[in-house]
């Protein structure tokens, strides 16, 4: 049958109370009662004396605490990289991984598969989203000083930041160590002030002549303002190319801007010509317009 009455819960006013089984059992005082009669509660004295109440004994004080149990296992295991062929426990403890920079605990036994597989077969709950990216920092300090020569004059080098940068002997050196230079501070003996970070370079090829040896001029030979620039002879003298075209009539085309004039005939035109050029006779300077200064061996100019 059902319990001759309910648990014992602490007396309040207001509450109704049951006589029958499993009858209302409330505490009060320390002391435990059962309902006899159906009521709503007044004040417990009153309704205990009118028989409402039945004591049917003490409720024992608290007790002492009990040992502290053995510690239990951990929850999570530590946080390792997502791994298809792993196998993963929900634990105790519980798989815990890392994958697209959010965080997982595992949930479901099983062999990893593909990771958002997993996730839709319910095998990981989400614990930590990935944050949002990071405003930019601010430009930091620069590295190195401009490269400069170094001086034996006095010159404070610092390793900075910014460290100081210099040229010497064709090397370039970067500061180490703070120091005031001297005579016996150059680079390349002073190790512990200076760091070699550059070797000097090797020698280029040799570019392009200026101009390509001169030929008699041919109408519809194609001539070119390029380094080597076309040069011709024509009626004794000698021309340069200024602007690339095909040859049509020579008159013409000197009018037009196309040739000019580096040798008369009596310069030499021809073979003396080239003879004179070899030699070192002219040189000329090409222009930021694209004409071309001549320059004789006495450094006179002509247009």
């Amino acid at each position: 049958g059902p319990f001759a009455f309910d648990t014992i819960v602490p007396w309040t006013t207001a509450t109704a109370y049951h006589a029958t089984p499993p009858a209302s059992a409330v505490s009060f005082d320390d002391l435990a009662y059962i309902c006899a009669v159906t009521h709503v509660a007044g004040t417990f004295e009153t309704d205990l004396a009118a028989g409402k109440w039945i004591r049917i004994g003490q409720i024992a004080g608290q007790g002492p605490p009990g040992e502290q149990g053995a510690t239990g296992p951990a929850a999570w295991t530590g946080v390792a990289a997502w791994a298809t062929g792993t196998i993963y426990t929900p634990g105790p403890p519980a798989s815990v991984v890392t994958q697209g920079g959010s965080t997982f605990v595992c949930i479901g036994w099983h062999l990893a598969g593909t990771f958002a597989a997993d996730l839709a077969a319910g095998y990981w709950r989400l614990v930590a989203a990935k944050g949002d990216t990071g405003a930019t920092g601010p430009t930091g300090p620069a590295s190195w000083l401009p490269i400069a020569s170094w001086s034996s004059a006095g010159v404070s080098y610092t390793p900075g930041p910014p460290a100081s940068v210099v040229s010497y002997a064709g090397l370039a050196w970067v500061c180490i160590q703070p120091h005031v230079s001297g005579p016996t501070t150059n680079p390349g003996s002073y190790d512990t002030g200076w760091r070699q970070v550059g070797a000097k370079g090797d020698t280029g090829p040799t570019g392009p002549p200026p101009w390509q040896p001169p030929e008699p001029w041919i109408t519809g030979t194609h001539y070119a303002a390029a380094a080597p620039s076309s040069c011709v002879t024509y009626e004794g003298e000698t021309y340069v190319c200024l602007t690339a075209h095909t040859a049509g009539d020579f008159v013409a085309d000197l009018a037009a801007g196309r040739w000019i004039k580096i040798a008369s005939a009596s310069s030499g035109g021809g073979g003396g010509f080239k003879n004179r050029l070899a030699n070192g006779d002219f040189r000329f300077d090409r222009r930021a317009g694209g004409g071309v200064t001549q320059i004789a061996a006495g450094g006179d100019r002509t247009p």
